[in-house]
């Protein structure tokens, strides 16, 4: 019965910690091609209009066990563009911040990284986005690798939280 009670206590645990993590204000995955992803053609995201704060990106990485992503590592760019006020089309964007990330996809055996099967999931941070204003933002994400195609490359993930 100790052991009934304390998994009990665990799980309510974990619940309150999670009702009390902030919600993502956005969150979107985008497919990339099967035959690989190209450095001229970048992932896009564009948000809502989000309130002023301070918010908190995440990039997560899905790559395929079977497809041989060939490098422990994706080096990528995330450029960080916010709309004009004076615009209403969604066209017009200010360049705000650029942040290179490292995401390790496989440790040093060899080994993938990541929650998954032949999916795996790797999260890192990809900067802060700050708004003195309410603004919709455009994020882009460029891979930085040698070659010009990567694949083993599923897809990418933009969350955006207030930062606590």
């Amino acid at each position: 019965m100790p052991r009934t009670k304390r998994a009990i206590t665990h799980l309510l645990t974990v619940v309150l910690l999670a009702a009390c993590t902030a919600a993502p204000r956005y969150g979107h995955f985008v497919s990339l091609p099967v035959t690989g992803w190209e450095r001229k053609q970048p992932a896009v995201f564009l948000t809502d209009t989000l309130p002023p704060g301070t918010y908190e990106m995440r990039l997560t990485v899905q790559h395929s066990t079977a497809s041989g992503y060939p490098y422990k590592e994706l080096a990528v760019q995330v450029t960080q563009e916010l709309a004009t006020r004076a615009d209403t089309t969604g066209k017009g964007f200010i360049h705000c911040a650029d942040t290179v990330i490292k995401a390790v996809l496989f440790d040093d055996g060899g080994t993938p990284r990541g929650g998954g099967l032949s999916l795996r999931s790797v999260e890192t941070a990809a900067g802060i986005l700050t708004l003195k204003d309410s603004a919709a933002a455009r994020i882009t994400v460029t891979h930085l690798m040698r070659p010009d195609t990567i694949t083993g490359i599923a897809s990418l993930g933009i969350v955006i939280r207030a930062r606590e």
